[in-house]
């Protein structure tokens, strides 16, 4: 699968801005840090409309200063990603069924059986606890790299702010998982 996220940069241009995703995107080993993606595409890859999906690009960077609205047009779009994430967990999880696993669990004395150890109520609930928490996840589609967290408020807090709004951008980044 592929998700299109918006990494939220604070640079003195676009060149910049990409630069900085770029290079945080890979460890010193060259590997991407990433634990849920097996690679990506800085600039928006299959969702860039110029070019080569496979390649590096930086024209879909987003700027505040130049592009205001759309800036928050697609921060309003990765916290609607993430509702529409919440709202189908929430009708996967079966509350009660997860009750009656932790009781199971504790009954075989820390040893869940291999049905339990892999069923999808576990992992859609390890799902929406992520998201809760704002962990960077598949789920996420927003990364704030100035604060290093998957969390909204900074960047809005940024944006509300002179001269530190004229700062802001929009990298995208298409991740493969």
């Amino acid at each position: 699968m592929h998700a299109l996220h918006w990494w939220g940069v604070e640079a003195e241009n676009e060149e910049e801005a990409f630069g900085l995703v770029k290079e945080r995107l890979v460890n010193d080993s060259g590997e991407s840090w990433i634990d849920w993606s097996d690679w990506h595409v800085v600039g928006g890859g299959r969702w860039n409309p110029e070019g080569d999906g496979y390649q590096d690009q930086s024209n879909m960077i987003i700027s505040f200063e130049k592009q205001p609205d759309k800036f928050k047009e697609i921060l309003e779009s990765c916290q609607k990603a993430r509702v529409d994430e919440m709202h189908k967990y929430m009708t996967d999880i079966k509350p009660d069924k997860f009750i009656s696993d932790m009781v199971d669990y504790i009954s075989n004395n820390a040893i869940p059986d291999n049905q339990q150890r892999f069923d999808m109520n576990s992992w859609y609930i390890k799902k929406a606890g992520e998201l809760l928490q704002d962990n960077y996840t598949c789920d996420s589609y927003f990364y704030d790299m100035k604060e290093y967290t998957a969390h909204m408020g900074y960047v809005y807090e940024r944006l509300d702010n002179t001269p530190d709004n004229m700062r802001q951008y929009l990298v995208p980044v298409d991740f493969h998982f």
